[in-house]
């Protein structure tokens, strides 16, 4: 048995799109529902680099954002749901919580951690695959763009390199990074900015290189940009 939600509604479709609008997915939402959420999402930002007035920014967000909650509601739905007692069942009768009732109540609330363990997990899991998907898809996006007009990539803490991080919160505390929007935004930044994007997009134990080109060139192929800096 798998969790009841609420159906989700794929985006409003323009006429002049060159394929066909989605499906209503089932609830909760099949492989085949997750596949064609990010089929046409992909579709749509093609759509965009080639032709925006027919497929302008505003649904390709609205494709993407549907992509992530149908990817969320299907990982939602695999979460085993407890079967419900038999109808007419009585609850058991109260008695003393003598030696054996006080180890079985212990073994329950052992039990209900556990589980609540591994729904955290899950969850974790889910977050972690939805951080996955939006650098994905937002390098995809670069990809198309060739040389300019680029979207933030999250880092793979999922912070945009973009926004500050205050001292005193679980991340290590950093200053907003400039938005590279396009190469010569790349070219043009510092030693200490370009090691902070490394850090980022490679981990803090990432090697740096001493040659400031280097550096931009692996961090143009983490954004996505396919021109060589």
């Amino acid at each position: 048995m798998a969790f009841q939600m609420i159906q989700l509604a794929p985006p409003a479709h323009f006429s002049g799109l060159p394929f066909p609008a989605l499906a209503n997915p089932a609830n909760p939402p099949t492989q085949q529902d997750v596949f064609d959420g990010m089929r046409y999402s992909r579709d749509i930002s093609v759509e965009n680099a080639l032709n925006p007035a027919v497929a302008p920014m505003s649904i390709v967000v609205e494709a993407k954002r549907y992509e992530h909650a149908v990817v969320a509601a299907y990982d939602l739905a695999q979460i085993p749901v407890p079967a419900p007692l038999p109808a007419g069942a009585a609850p058991p009768p109260l008695v003393p919580l003598g030696g054996q009732a006080l180890a079985a109540l212990l073994a329950g609330q052992a039990q209900m951690t556990a589980t609540l363990a591994q729904i955290q997990g899950t969850l974790a899991s889910i977050q972690a695959t939805l951080g996955s998907l939006s650098r994905m898809s937002t390098i995809e996006f670069n990809r198309l763009r060739g040389g300019g007009n680029f979207a933030v990539v999250p880092f793979l803490d999922d912070t945009l390199p973009t926004v500050a991080i205050p001292a005193g919160g679980a991340l290590p505390p950093r200053a907003a990074l400039p938005h590279i929007t396009d190469i010569a935004v790349l070219r043009g930044m510092g030693g200490a900015d370009l090691s902070a994007y490394m850090r980022g997009y490679y981990g803090a134990a990432t090697v740096i290189p001493n040659a400031l080109d280097a550096r931009r060139v692996r961090i143009a192929d983490a954004i996505g940009c396919t021109t060589v800096p």
